[in-house]
């Protein structure tokens, strides 16, 4: 089926109603995405906050001091 043929693009009306409806479609979409992504980093700083192992860079330092070799 030809969309085309029974929506009437030469009326400048419609036209500007079919642009009108596909920016509006996407600046729904850039909303949920940006919502989704706000989402995931709340709970990514969440999850940083309560971790419980030590980073590499503490890792390597603690291998690396002689005086605290073997402690942790």
């Amino acid at each position: 089926m030809q969309l085309s043929k029974k929506i009437p693009f030469d009326d400048p009306n419609v036209l500007n109603g079919v642009r009108a409806l596909y920016v509006f479609s996407n600046a729904l979409i850039l909303g949920i995405y940006l919502y989704v992504q706000q989402q995931i980093n709340k709970k990514r700083g969440m999850l940083m906050r309560f971790r419980r192992f030590p980073s590499l860079r503490t890792m390597l330092h603690q291998a690396q001091d002689p005086v605290n070799r073997g402690q942790s």
